[in-house]
């Protein structure tokens, strides 16, 4: 959620998002609309938010709980968002 020289990451405020709201993604003239369905804690390690969908879908995630003894994070944050036109 940092980037290197301490500013702000792209995703750094993934956390403040809420089921049901909705996310645009542009490109160019083109746009499409997204409502987010989930949001889940996974371990790092843990894979099945990357595993294929049947339909439209956006998946967002961020590392969350930085461990400072460690240094690293220790889990990440899955927002999961179907198409909605």
């Amino acid at each position: 959620v940092e980037l290197s020289d301490g500013r702000q990451g792209v995703f750094a405020n993934l956390g403040n998002v809420q089921v049901g709201q909705i996310i645009t993604v542009s490109r160019g003239a083109e746009q499409w609309n997204y409502i987010i369905v989930s949001i889940e804690t996974v371990e790092p390690d843990d894979l099945t938010p990357l595993y294929p969908s049947e339909h439209a879908r956006l998946t967002l995630i961020t590392c969350a709980d930085y461990n400072f003894f460690s240094d690293r994070y220790q889990v990440r944050t899955v927002v999961i968002a179907d198409r909605v036109s």
